[in-house]
């Protein structure tokens, strides 16, 4: 009768894993278990469990993972380093392996074998890991079985940032605004998985041969796999997905453990109670916030002082003002009186649905509202401002409702390096006050005028598109050689920030800079977008299959063209200021600064 059981404990970074064999090394016991963080109690509880079932026998164990190294300490157990462990469990179990992608919690690991074992593994940031996956399942409301099960009826494929969950976040929390499908987005969240495994721990050496996939979400995640699977170009003989792919870690450690003098059961118990009673020594805790309860009441009593003023919403007549903030993960709804007195409030989980949540919530704001209050003027603001604002019909966008609601002037940069193009038509199509361009130098007194002559009439906020290129008439009579002088003296600043600095020497006004960036250059297209591009594409797919090279695509007096690129590269198309489009926008009384 075998006396001795070998233990191999993998202490991931969400999970505890163990595997028990017998002294043929015979599999007898497996284990896999969440900690939650609590890992200490994890690890004793699941020992205890393995003392009393096998209390008749003597122990060998050995620990690796990520959160191992302290827990091995205070059992006084030797700790496998997870590259050893990993590597006698390939070499016993799937020898042919040439490559192992394994995926932890919060651990990505990619390992080499050949002449000698090299490991690539991800730092501190969870990013493309368990975690990660948790966290974006949340975003649709599933888990990540739910994920998994989204994943298998996609269409398209999104790109998403997986470095951070935070960037992820931006692309994901967008595509749910704009009612994009869930098993989209869900494929999507594996595919950048994957390309940030193959493209951070890689870094460019080849993953060829037979490739092995190991740990929970690949164990688990099919989909997730495939994902790998057609990424890599794996055929079906290079695939490796070993039987109990999220133990074989643990596995190895066991291998590792049988050559570990044995241990009794009372041994193993005290051991046990050692650990339960430790404290790692390395971790300084926080000081408390509030040492004692009077520096809680003083600190009650400090931020207590500024409170806005309500009113119950029955009780109100006349006019009234809506605010919508279409969030990430929730919704927010107020309604203020024009003295800014708040009349109703209302904040809930959007679920993944923004729109669904809004309209429940201007559902039951409409069921309370007395029938002497008027809904004079809506706003919205945050992740799903497009969508809310078609949807709803919604009044003011961002920048003009933080704009009007604190009277502030606002400098709205906007792209096109040295000439004006874009600037002009953004600015004539939002509506806006002045427009700056390269081509037309602008005093900073006739902004500062238009400014004072739009409070006159009772408008108490402006709008300034000014483009990367805008220069004042002082800097157009520089020198090339002192105006580059001039914008290096900026250090990195645009223009935008110097018009704001000037305009808030001459006005009493709030002044802020807006940069459209990233926002203006990937906004999403409208159906003018759509057809021009199918145009602009087709045409061009035919010039290459008749080899018609070294030529531009345009749309020149209504008609899809070509011309050779020697009439255009290098060639910049300036705004003419004696244009009809700058002598429209005038008429409308926008200002260029002249």
């Amino acid at each position: 009768m075998n006396k001795i059981v070998h233990i191999g404990m993998d202490v991931g970074s969400t999970t505890v894993k163990i595997v028990v064999m017998d002294e043929d090394l015979k599999e007898i016991y497996t284990s896999y278990e969440r900690h939650y963080s609590d890992t200490k109690n994890t690890v004793c509880k699941v020992l205890e469990e393995l003392v009393e079932k096998y209390k008749d026998k003597e122990f060998t164990i050995a620990l690796t993972g990520s959160g191992a190294m302290s827990t091995a300490k205070f059992l006084d157990v030797p700790f496998i380093q997870e590259v050893v462990a990993c590597k006698r469990s390939v070499e016993r179990y799937i020898p042919q392996t040439n490559v192992v992608i394994e995926l932890g919690g919060e651990d990505a690991k990619i390992i080499y074998f050949g002449r000698s074992v090299e490991q690539r593994m991800n730092g501190t940031c969870a990013g493309g890991t368990g975690a990660f996956l948790d966290q974006m399942a949340s975003l649709l409301n599933t888990d990540t079985a739910g994920l998994n099960e989204l994943a298998k009826g996609y269409q398209t494929i999104y790109p998403i940032a997986s470095r951070c969950g935070v960037f992820a976040k931006t692309d994901v929390q967008p595509l749910l605004n704009e009612g994009a499908a869930k098993e989209d987005i869900a494929v999507s969240i594996l595919q950048a998985v994957v390309n940030q495994t193959i493209s951070g721990l890689a870094c460019g050496r080849p993953i060829r041969g037979n490739v092995a996939f190991l740990g929970g979400p690949l164990t688990y995640l099919p989909e997730l796999r495939k994902r790998f699977v057609e990424t890599l170009h794996l055929t079906p003989e290079q695939t490796i997905v070993p039987e109990e792919a999220h133990l074989l870690v643990a596995k190895g450690a066991c291998l590792e453990a049988k050559d570990e003098s044995p241990i009794s059961v009372e041994k193993l118990k005290s051991k046990i109670q050692v650990l339960k009673h430790s404290h790692d020594t390395t971790t300084v805790p926080l000081k408390p916030l509030f040492s004692t309860n009077v520096e809680y009441d003083e600190f009650k009593s400090r931020h207590e002082k500024d409170k806005v003023a309500k009113k119950p919403l029955s009780e109100h007549k006349g006019d009234c003002f809506v605010g919508i903030d279409a969030g990430s993960t929730t919704s927010k709804l107020v309604v203020i009186d024009r003295d800014g007195t708040l009349l109703y409030s209302a904040y809930q989980g959007n679920g993944g649905k923004p729109l669904d949540s809004i309209i429940e919530m201007l559902k039951k704001l409409y069921s309370v509202m007395p029938k002497e209050a008027v809904i004079r003027y809506s706003g919205v603001t945050g992740y799903g401002e497009k969508l809310i604002q078609t949807a709803l019909n919604v009044d003011l966008n961002e920048i003009e409702t933080t704009a009007k609601s604190h009277s502030r002037v606002f400098v709205v940069e906007i792209m096109g390096h040295k000439v004006g193009h874009i600037c002009l038509q953004a600015g004539i199509a939002a509506g806006v006050d002045a427009i700056l361009l390269p081509e037309i130098p602008y005093d900073i007194k006739v902004v500062a005028k238009k400014i004072k002559e739009n409070q006159k009439t009772g408008k108490e906020y402006t709008i300034i598109a000014c483009a990367e290129g805008a220069i004042s008439e002082e800097d157009s009579l520089l020198s090339k050689k002192k105006y580059k002088a001039k914008v290096a003296s900026r250090q990195g600043r645009s223009v935008a920030y110097e018009i704001a600095e000037q305009l808030q020497e001459l006005i009493p006004n709030e002044i802020r800079v807006a940069l459209a960036g990233h926002i203006q250059r990937g906004g999403n297209p409208c159906s003018y977008d759509r057809f021009m591009a199918t145009r602009f594409g087709v045409y061009g797919a035919n010039l290459l299959l008749n080899k018609d090279f070294g030529k531009l695509v345009v749309f020149d007096k209504n008609e899809i063209k070509a011309i050779p690129l020697s009439e255009t590269a290098g060639k910049l198309k300036f705004v003419d200021p004696e244009c009809e489009v700058v002598s429209s926008a005038k008429k409308m009384g926008i200002t260029f600064g002249e």
